[in-house]
């Protein structure tokens, strides 16, 4: 008898080691790439990152950075099956024929079928169960696809604290005017911690006192609809995601709206915050290759000894630059950048 009660324990104890210790909550990166496969993302940057936060009565999780873009997609863990799958696409986005909207501006938009958002899940590690085709609705084409097999790799993150978040900083975007035409903006924003993983923003927008909330575990800032003092900080397609990059920069990955007081409406379509409250030139060495990059005056400069290839992706992960020998500047709207030099593993994040 003493026999078998411990053998219970041990099973018990078995049992709930294995439901503690799926913890799907983290940032993931593309596995599993091969030349044919990286070919079928077409314009999706393999770098570009899933992040599976936390959920609340309506979800067990919420997915986000499905080829780089901004959503809010309800999604549940079913342990015995071993899957992870889209529950309520139509609760954090659009539907219709073309399923998920997963970015939307009023120039483009893009979807993905919902119902191919499916995922296996074994020790972690989450493998794509079906091609996942991203389409670009207005061009009608196919941005894209995450081919069958393909993985998602949990990452390790180091997040700052939400007290090192605190300072002021300078926001450059694109933002939109009443009939839908971008131009270029830029202003200032100060971020103050007011208890635990609670941010107060000023200046975003132009809207003063926005509460946002801090994801250590994902390295994001998210901002849902909210009144403050006759201004109203509206949800597009969801909440308003910033993700923050290796070199603290907020890049705003979802489009963003602002109704003052007065019924004037302020519209963004991306930026990025940088801490510091400049905005100035910025020089990285990449560090395996002899060779620096740097923007200055709406130009992306990559300097070495010998031309060298060159991939730009825009802060929604989506290529926008590419050459197998760069040997002069490259010039480009305002906005935050990656910038991928062969040879160099990190791509080096530039602000123009």
């Amino acid at each position: 008898m003493k026999k078998n009660y411990a053998l219970m324990i041990l099973l018990a104890l078995f049992m709930g080691m294995n439901v503690s210790a799926v913890d799907l909550v983290g940032v993931y990166k593309l596995g599993g790439l091969t030349d044919e496969t990286t070919a079928a993302l077409g314009r999706i940057s393999p770098d570009a990152m899933f992040r599976i936060m936390p959920g609340d009565e309506a979800a067990d999780y919420y997915m986000t950075g499905v080829a780089g873009y901004g959503c809010k997609w309800a999604v549940a863990y079913d342990e015995s099956a071993g899957t992870l799958t889209v529950t309520d696409p139509s609760e954090y986005g659009q539907t219709g024929q073309f399923g998920m909207l997963l970015y939307f501006t009023f120039i483009s938009s893009f979807s993905a079928d919902a119902t191919s958002l499916t995922f296996t899940v074994a020790d972690g590690v989450l493998t794509i169960k079906d091609d996942i085709v991203i389409t670009d609705v207005n061009a009608e084409e196919v941005v894209g696809t995450y081919t069958q097999g393909l993985t998602l790799t949990k990452q390790n993150i180091t997040a700052p604290a939400a007290a090192d978040l605190a300072g002021d900083y300078t926001f450059t975007g694109t933002q939109l005017d009443m009939m839908g035409s971008p131009s270029p903006v830029e202003y200032s924003m100060s971020v103050s911690q007011t208890e635990g993983n609670t941010l107060s923003i000023n200046g975003f927008m132009g809207v003063d006192r926005i509460s946002a909330t801090y994801l250590p575990e994902v390295a994001m800032i998210t901002i849902t609809m909210q009144e403050r003092d006759g201004a109203t900080v509206l949800q597009m397609l969801g909440d308003i995601y910033f993700i923050l990059s290796d070199d603290g920069a907020w890049t705003l990955t979802t489009p963003a709206m602002a109704e003052l007081s007065g019924g004037d409406a302020v519209s963004l379509m991306d930026g990025t915050a940088v801490k510091g409250g400049s905005s100035a030139v910025r020089e990285l060495p990449t560090g395996e290759e002899a060779v620096s990059v740097y923007g200055s005056n709406g130009f992306v400069y990559v300097v070495s000894d010998a031309p060298v290839a060159v991939q730009i992706y825009n802060a929604a992960g989506v290529q926008v630059y590419g050459s197998a020998a760069v040997s002069a500047p490259i010039s480009l709207n305002k906005g935050y950048y990656l910038v991928r030099v062969a040879g160099n593993r990190k791509a080096v994040p530039v602000i123009l």
